[in-house]
C-alpha cells in the first residue's frame, strides 16, 4: 500500500488539501476486510473560515473501492459540501449535502445516492 497527503494554508482564511492511497498488495478476489488489488482513492478538499462563516467542500474519485450487492468492485465519485454560520453567541446554523455515485456494469443503470443535513447547535453557555 502506498499513500500520501498534503495540506496547505493558502491564506488566513483558505486551506486546501489532497490525499491519495493505492493498494499494491491486494488480492483479486478479496474476502471481508481484505484489500482489493488495484484499489485507489483520492481526496481533494478546500475550507474557508472567515468571521462567523465556515464553508468546506470535498471531492473523492476512487477505483475498485466499493462493492455492490453482487460482489462487483466499482469506482466511485463522491463529493460533500458543509456550511456553518455562527449567528450569535449561542446559535449556529449549519447544513450539509453529500453525494456518492458510480457507474454500474452494462446490466445496471448508473446509481447515485445523495443525502442532505441541516441543523442548529446550542454551544454551552460559558
Amino acid at each position: 500500500m502506498i499513500g500520501a497527503a498534503i495540506g496547505v494554508d493558502i491564506s488566513k482564511h483558505l486551506s486546501i488539501g489532497a490525499a491519495f492511497n493505492e493498494v499494491r498488495d491486494g488480492v483479486s478476489a478479496p474476502g471481508p476486510n481484505e484489500p482489493k488489488e488495484g484499489d485507489q482513492a483520492a481526496l481533494f478538499a478546500a475550507r474557508y473560515l472567515g468571521g462567523p462563516f465556515l464553508a468546506a467542500v470535498t471531492y473523492s474519485p476512487t477505483r475498485n473501492h466499493m462493492v455492490d450487492d453482487k460482489g462487483a468492485y466499482l469506482g466511485t465519485q463522491g463529493w460533500e459540501l458543509f456550511l456553518q454560520y455562527d449567528a450569535g453567541r449561542h446559535w449556529q446554523l449549519l447544513g450539509g449535502f453529500n453525494s456518492l455515485s458510480w457507474p454500474c456494469g452494462a446490466t445496471l443503470s448508473p446509481l447515485t445516492r445523495s443525502r442532505g443535513a441541516r441543523g442548529k447547535d446550542f454551544p454551552e453557555i460559558a
